[in-house]
């Protein structure tokens, strides 16, 4: 979905942005791992993160993220027994290539809280939902395999 007033041109390879109005205090960076980010200047829980990604056309929690210097959501939670990690969108993380290579740091097995994960400096934190965290929103438009 695109402007209205415009109508792209067909051509083999080649990908077309279109950049929505009216978002404030977010940036917009296509990362070195070619997926498009979209970083909020604030930080809010997971439920509120998730929901302002998902009014954002073709955009989600991160289910990986190579950026450094923020601390952001993943489209990751804990189900209410604390025995599997699910993935917003895509199934199970211990079926995912990325639970092979990246540490997780959990909460006290007495956590009551329900709880979701961010990303940080390599390793997977466990936080309950109400916690703050950054906000920051994935899209692939490239179509990269992931």
């Amino acid at each position: 979905m695109g402007p209205d007033i415009l109508v792209p041109i067909p051509s083999l390879g080649s990908t077309y942005f279109f950049w929505p109005e009216g978002l404030q205090n977010g940036e917009y960076v296509l990362g070195s791992d070619r997926l498009l980010y979209l970083q909020f200047d604030k930080t809010d829980g997971y439920t509120p993160s998730l929901d302002l990604c998902k009014k954002i056309q073709a955009t989600a929690l991160p289910q990986h993220t190579n950026t450094s210097n923020i601390m952001p959501w993943l489209g990751l939670t804990m189900d209410e027994q604390r025995s599997i990690m699910m993935w917003e969108n895509a199934g199970p993380y211990n079926s995912t290539e990325v639970a092979a290579t990246t540490p997780v740091k959990y909460l006290a097995a007495e956590t009551t809280s329900t709880t979701a994960f961010i990303f940080n400096n390599g390793t997977l934190e466990e936080l309950p939902k109400t916690q703050g965290a950054s906000t920051l929103c994935q899209a692939n438009p490239l179509g990269i395999d992931w």
